[in-house]
């Protein structure tokens, strides 16, 4: 039998409950998500999607709870009750909203990521790069470190035969070399 597991055979809500929990941990806490992989008895790979797709997930499952939470509103007569279940579900679409954003900025970063390992980084992504460093990314900080390490600016050396008075940007008097 080939494709996906029924929902009763899936362990995703097992797997992202402990990834949940690895993610809370601090880094000297934390084991390497190959060894967390082990332990579950599954693919770091597997993981690593989990990761990537983690604030969609919390999207999704943040607009099922605000769902459920506007059902209980259905037979509630009591103004009270009514304004506090409504409060409820506006903070779960909020933080449905919050989730959404997250996960097209953690997109975009990981594809600014990979042009800066490229050296393929424009102006604007530098930029980008820049805002999410000073948003408290490490991840972005990183690759702009990356980037500039890999596009620095190069040393021109000019190598004259003899001294001249002429100046080596005229074209004369010398050969150029980049470094």
């Amino acid at each position: 039998m080939s494709g996906r597991k029924p929902g009763s055979e899936s362990r995703s809500a097992e797997i992202r409950q402990r990834l949940a929990e690895w993610k809370q941990m601090s880094k000297p806490q934390k084991c390497s998500l190959r060894v967390l992989a082990r332990e579950l008895r599954t693919s770091h790979q597997l993981l690593g999607h989990f990761l990537n797709n983690w604030e969609k997930w919390q999207a999704k499952e943040s607009r099922r709870k605000a769902q459920e939470i506007r059902a209980l509103m259905d037979g509630e007569t009591r103004p009270w009750v009514v304004d506090e279940i409504e409060r409820r579900a506006v903070a779960c679409e909020a933080a449905a909203f919050r989730s959404t954003l997250a996960a097209a900025l953690s997109s975009e970063l990981r594809k600014l990521r990979r042009q800066a390992a490229r050296g393929q980084l424009s102006a604007g992504g530098v930029k980008m790069l820049k805002m999410f460093a000073s948003r408290g990314y490490g991840e972005a900080e990183e690759a702009l470190r990356k980037f500039s390490r890999a596009n620095k600016p190069r040393k021109i050396i000019c190598h004259s035969a003899a001294p001249t008075s002429v100046s080596p940007l005229d074209g004369k008097g010398g050969s150029w070399q980049l470094r």
